[in-house]
């Protein structure tokens, strides 16, 4: 038996017919909500201040510690 069953070639078509060309328009982006924004910008340099943490220098045994 060669060929497709008439359910097949429906599949098959409607399968085909849900592909978008080129020149149909797709769907629209929702604008994304508060907490996506947040979380989109949270590790961006300008949001935090990255520079206003201080490191202690590291210690090794045999340093000397001048006061």
């Amino acid at each position: 038996m060669s060929g497709y069953i008439p359910d097949e070639m429906l599949q098959r078509q409607w399968l085909k017919d849900q592909e978008l060309c080129l020149w149909e328009p797709g769907l629209q982006a929702k604008p994304p909500g508060p907490i996506i924004k947040f979380w989109a910008g949270f590790m961006e340099p300008k949001s935090l201040p990255f520079g206003s943490v201080e490191l202690k220098p590291k210690l090794f045994p045999g340093y000397t510690i001048l006061e």
